[in-house]
């Protein structure tokens, strides 16, 4: 007996995209995308910890974690990595800006714009050819046409939002200062998370 399986990614990012009452934010490559030349399959992954609770913490203290990674493939940004303290988050003195809750580490630049999908190309233009898009090979083609942007026109240095169920772009740059010299962070939470959950 044939079994035939089928990613997830096109169901739920369709059933996302169409909902007018939710707002989701898609950042760019996160820790789970990781491609043979970046400094995560070079580097590794590394994941600090925050300092124990002590006898005076409150019962509801949970130390801090932050996963990181080197910011190029160059072997001497690796041995920044491994001569970091584990809790080098802590140090005020030194990374004053990372201990600021409401600072982002990206920052958004320029104006925002409106997304295009082959749906909207379809439903508000009338194109025809827009029914015929696969852009994502994994998945079914009953999805296509939410998931995929015209054109490509989506960057690698730019965000995704969805309000009120109309997709928008904006480019960002990281902040400085929030990190040691040599090191990056990602967004960690990828969607395929779902993939458990959603049938």
């Amino acid at each position: 007996e044939k079994v035939t399986f089928e990613s997830a990614e096109g169901c739920y990012s369709q059933a996302v995209i169409r909902r007018k009452d939710i707002r989701v934010k898609w950042a760019v490559k996160a820790f789970t995308d990781v491609g043979e030349n970046g400094p995560i399959y070079s580097q590794g992954v590394y994941l600090s910890l925050g300092s124990p609770p002590s006898l005076t913490s409150s019962s509801s203290y949970v130390p801090k974690s932050v996963l990181y990674t080197a910011a190029s493939s160059n072997v001497d940004e690796g041995k920044v990595l491994q001569n970091l303290s584990t809790n080098w988050f802590e140090d005020k003195s030194q990374y004053p800006k990372y201990g600021e809750t409401n600072l982002s580490i990206q920052k958004y630049v320029g104006e925002r714009t409106k997304v295009q999908t082959y749906r909207t190309l379809y439903e508000q233009n009338g194109d025809e050819s827009a029914k015929d898009v696969k852009c994502m090979y994994w998945a079914p083609k009953t999805y296509q046409m939410d998931i995929c942007t015209v054109d490509g026109n989506v960057g690698s240095d730019e965000v995704v939002v969805l309000e009120k169920g109309v997709l928008y772009k904006q480019k960002f740059v990281e902040r400085k200062k929030l990190f040691p010299e040599g090191i990056r962070s990602f967004p960690f939470f990828h969607f395929q998370e779902w993939k458990r959950i959603y049938r």
